[in-house]
Formats: C-alpha cells, sequence, structure tokens
C-alpha cells in the first residue's frame, strides 16, 4: 500500500464526513493505493456514528475511551498504518488533500519526511503570531531545528522514517508539536513542500494559546533532557554496543 492517512479527530462530525471522501477521491484521481485511518479521541458528538458510516475497505479506525490527545492519537496511527508513507493530517478540513500527491512526490525523490509548509494562512493574526514565535524560539533557537512551518498539521513520513524516530509521547503534554524536532534529532532528510490552507468551515478548535505555550516550554525541557539526550549518547556508544 502506497499511503496512509492518519486522522486525529475529537468532536469532528461535521467535517470527517467530507474530509474522508475528498481524500479517497483524491486516491482516486492520482492512482494512490491508499487508506484512512481515523483515531476518535473520546469525541462526545455524532464522531462516533460519522466514522461507523464511512468505514470499509479503505477506512478504518480506533476510538480512545478518554481523551488522550493528538499525539497520542498521531502514535497509534503510526503504530496501525499499513501504508509505506504515513501522512499526519488535522481534521478541521483547513487543509486539502489534493496536496497529499505532492508530499508523495517529495518522499519518491529521497526524502524520509515531507512538512507541508502553509501558503497564505487562514488563521487570524493572532494564532500567526504565536506560530511564528514557536518557530523562531522552540524549533530555531532551542532545537537548532530550521524549518519554515514545524507545527503544519499536514505532514508525510516513510515508514522507515517512523521506524528510525521511535516516536512515543508518552512523557512529553504537546508530544505533536515536537514531531519535526523528532525527525531532526534522528538525523532523517526533511523536504519543505508549499501546501494550502484554509478557514476551518465547522466545527470548533480547542487551541488555547496560552495553554499551549505553557505546556510547550515545559515539554521543550523534557524534550531536550530525553529525546535529544538519548540519541547523543547512542551516538557515542560503539556499534557493537548499539546491537
Amino acid at each position: 500500500m502506497d499511503l496512509t492517512v492518519v486522522l486525529p479527530a475529537r468532536n469532528e462530525a461535521e467535517n470527517l464526513g467530507r474530509l474522508v471522501p475528498d481524500i479517497l477521491a483524491t486516491f482516486e484521481r492520482h492512482g494512490i493505493d491508499g487508506e484512512v485511518f481515523v483515531i476518535d479521541d473520546s469525541s462526545t458528538d455524532a464522531t462516533p456514528d460519522v466514522i461507523a458510516e464511512l468505514e470499509g475497505d479503505r477506512v478504518r479506525s480506533t476510538r480512545f475511551p478518554v481523551n488522550l490527545g493528538r499525539a497520542h492519537g498521531i502514535a497509534a496511527g503510526f503504530h496501525h498504518a499499513k501504508g509505506s508513507a504515513v501522512a499526519v493530517m488535522d481534521s478541521d478540513r483547513q487543509y486539502d488533500p489534493e496536496d497529499l500527491p505532492a508530499l508523495l512526490g517529495a518522499l519518491a525523490d529521497g526524502a524520509d519526511v515531507a512538512n507541508g509548509v502553509r501558503v497564505d494562512r487562514a488563521d487570524n493574526p493572532w494564532r500567526r503570531a504565536v506560530s511564528r514565535t514557536y518557530n523562531a524560539i522552540v524549533m530555531r533557537a532551542a532545537l537548532g531545528v530550521r524549518v519554515e512551518d514545524a507545527n503544519s498539521g499536514l505532514k508525510m513520513f516513510t515508514a522507515d522514517a517512523i521506524e528510525r524516530m521511535g516516536y512515543d509521547p508518552s512523557s512529553l503534554h504537546r508530544g505533536h508539536r515536537f514531531l519535526i524536532a523528532w525527525a531532526v534529532a534522528s538525523d532523517l532528510d526533511i523536504a519543505e513542500v508549499p501546501i494550502r490552507h484554509f478557514d476551518r468551515p465547522a466545527g470548533r478548535s480547542y487551541i488555547k494559546a496560552f495553554r499551549e505555550g505553557r505546556l510547550t516550554l515545559l515539554d521543550l525541557w523534557t524534550f531536550r533532557r530525553t529525546v535529544i539526550r538519548d540519541r547523543r549518547e547512542g551516538a557515542k556508544r560503539p556499534a557493537s554496543s548499539r546491537r
């Protein structure tokens, strides 16, 4: 199978019913052998019913009994994915499935990770300012990650890259915000691909800027202490001791 699209979702009943068919239509138009894997993060709206109606040969799902968060949804998607490439995509319909072939193309050209870079972002000025600050302070200054849009909601990884990353967000509050940093720490080749970005057409965002900023800064300390340190120590050990 070419591609698994992982959709973490919480209370996205109004969006999933449109988004999943759009992804399947993109597969059909571009000759992609793909599937969609939805993670229902303990939704309290009609999301479980919508997913049940969508499930079939190309649509699978799992449901968390309690709200675990986007990072754990991504980890579950990585675990269950069947594709030789795995995309992580927000379920809010702010991203266009027609950008998936371009990300696949970047992997075919040799990249381990294709990171979508939002062009003409539809977010309000406050959200854009928070994102710029995150990219400048957390990613570039603190972690040395030189990408334009580390927090984009559309990324794609080869299956081999996922295995090399060993992504485990259990020690972090917002582990999904460190996916690109995880890839950099794992010495993966990252391609940046321009993608479209739209206003959220339905539902509501659960992101609260102050809370996200506080938890991301706490995670930064943990990430540097664990993930980066472990990889540096692993690189220092003789090859025979790493087997």
